[in-house]
């Protein structure tokens, strides 16, 4: 899924939990919808900048490097990527959470969301990815579920999974901003 999906999806899960099941989510669980990108968000606009500011590449070369070279086999790359997205590792950030609660204080609840937030962005992203998704068991293993859909790559069916994510942002969108801010015009008294 994009980014901007995870942030509408998050942002709908919060509005339907604490509306129709009555629990709490912090507004900071949204923002945490794309913890497990920012990693890899840094890694393509630090090289895009040093590539074409300091190399002289062109944009479409910078990219097709990043994206068929560097994100399959930089071990920096690949580490930005999946600190967040494996779910390996969130299952340890998990343990570590729960062994350091005590030291944690107040920021208990905001580490237990964030972890939340990345593990379901992991599950929306390893069905969508062919061959680029997280990778599962990371550091222990390179293995990477290959889905038979992708959300971007037209070989796996995504001329079908594109249309489903739009109308999907479009539904939650309409539940989380068009609903509550008509229902504040028209029955405002």
């Amino acid at each position: 899924m994009n980014s901007p999906s995870h942030l509408l999806l998050h942002l709908w899960l919060r509005k339907y939990f604490q509306e129709k099941k009555n629990i709490y989510i912090p507004k900071s669980f949204v923002v945490w919808a794309i913890a497990p990108d920012i990693g890899l968000y840094l890694c393509v606009f630090i090289y895009m900048w040093y590539s074409q500011l300091y190399l002289g590449n062109d944009a479409r070369e910078t990219a097709l490097y990043m994206f068929d070279i560097l994100y399959f086999e930089h071990p920096l790359w690949i580490f930005a990527y999946n600190l967040f997205h494996s779910p390996l590792m969130i299952l340890m950030f998990l343990w570590l959470w729960r062994v350091f609660q005590n030291y944690l204080g107040k920021y208990y609840k905001m580490y237990m969301w964030f972890l939340i937030g990345c593990m379901l962005h992991t599950f929306f992203d390893i069905p969508l990815h062919h061959n680029d998704g997280p990778r599962i068991f990371y550091p222990l293993s390179d293995y990477i579920f290959y889905s038979p859909v992708s959300y971007w790559n037209t070989d796996y069916y995504a001329w079908y999974i594109i249309p489903l994510e739009l109308l999907m942002n479009l539904i939650m969108i309409f539940y989380v901003f068009l609903i509550p801010f008509s229902k504040k015009i028209l029955w405002k008294k």
